[in-house]
């Protein structure tokens, strides 16, 4: 349920907004980036993650996210 409610609710709805091509593949990329960096902030407090600056989370996965959504794909 939380997979279909972050790919086809919460990811899809920006990823048609901005994405040209293959849609379904760029969501479903982009939440999984978002799913992974939740657990290890949030449920695994992995470090130095846990405890980076929002500033620094987001300088650091930004760059991932944009190419996902805009960027070349294979």
């Amino acid at each position: 349920m939380l997979r279909e409610f972050i790919s086809r609710v919460m990811v899809a709805k920006v990823v048609v907004q901005v994405a040209a091509d293959r849609p379904e593949l760029r969501a479903t990329l982009v939440g999984s980036q978002l799913i992974g960096l939740a657990m290890a902030r949030y449920v695994l407090k992995v470090e130095p993650l846990a405890s980076a600056d929002h500033a620094t989370v987001v300088g650091a996965v930004a760059p991932n996210l944009q190419r996902y959504l805009t960027g070349p794909l294979p």
